[in-house]
């Protein structure tokens, strides 16, 4: 994941957040830092990258760094934790699939119902119980508000990753809304669509 934390346009430096990357997405990053006439400090999953009196070069990079944002937004996209959920005899009945949460960008009648947040954690799991189980996909808030879509079929993982990314790939620039989410989610995929409350 890259994460703009802070643009300054005034001392032309972008402070970034780089995690879960591979060793060759992160050298591709740095290539495109050095290229575009940065120069960077590192400490830890945080960087600073200044252009000096470059404001040609300072504004090409924060474009491209909100382009590789959104590339590079699958690393932080992966199974959280899988359970076997099973009798007091130890036959496993079914299994639980959770995924990681990624911070999505909430439109501005969005975030009013999410307790004014400009953002909202965006996941899914699988739960194949054979009575109740399926796959959802839900963007909750810090307390029990929350849009979720779900499924009766078991997806696998890769599928459920595939349209967790297709959804952040299509937000709307002022952010998502619950008719994008049902615009998806119900028109697209047919999965259903209830509030948390």
């Amino acid at each position: 994941m890259i994460k703009i934390i802070k643009t300054d346009g005034g001392n032309r430096s972008i402070l970034l957040e780089i995690t879960n990357l591979t060793k060759e997405q992160l050298l591709e990053v740095t290539k495109e830092l050095y290229k575009n006439g940065g120069s960077t400090c590192s400490c830890g999953q945080y960087a600073m990258v200044c252009f000096g009196k470059s404001s040609r070069n300072y504004d090409n990079m924060v474009e491209l760094m909100e382009d590789l944002q959104k590339k590079y937004v699958g690393a932080d996209i992966f199974i959280k934790e899988q359970r076997e959920n099973a009798t007091k005899e130890g036959v496993v009945v079914s299994t639980t699939t959770e995924f990681s949460k990624v911070d999505v960008p909430l439109c501005e009648v969005a975030q009013m119902y999410f307790y004014d947040r400009p953002t909202a954690p965006f996941t899914a799991s699988i739960w194949t119980d054979p009575t109740y189980g399926g796959t959802s996909f839900k963007m909750d808030s810090i307390d029990d508000y929350g849009w979720i879509s779900r499924t009766d079929k078991f997806l696998e993982p890769e599928e459920v990753k595939k349209i967790m990314l297709g959804y952040i790939a299509q937000i709307p620039e002022d952010g998502a809304s619950e008719e994008n989410w049902k615009a998806y989610f119900c028109d697209r995929y047919g999965f259903d669509f209830d509030t948390l409350c």
